[in-house]
């Protein structure tokens, strides 16, 4: 199910394929208020991506915990 209205500017996520490998991370940019798309700024200079919901992709909100990042499968793609 989409949940993608959850995200908001500037939030850091992680996107993972279904078969668990990460895709790509960065922070959210710009998304559509209904949630079915958002851009990413990724990580690395790799520049801006638009993600869709037919991508297919779990997308995790990165939290910063002190020293330590976690991850928190609080949005996900279908």
């Amino acid at each position: 199910m989409l949940n993608w209205t959850k995200l908001a500017q500037q939030d850091e996520l992680e996107l993972v394929r279904r078969n668990g490998k990460t895709l790509t991370s960065g922070h959210v940019d710009m998304l559509a208020s209904d949630g079915s798309v958002f851009w990413l700024n990724q990580d690395n200079g790799k520049g801006r991506a638009m993600f869709m919901a037919d991508d297919d992709v779990i997308v995790f909100r990165r939290i910063c915990t002190g020293p330590i990042q976690e991850r928190s499968p609080t949005v996900e793609g279908r």
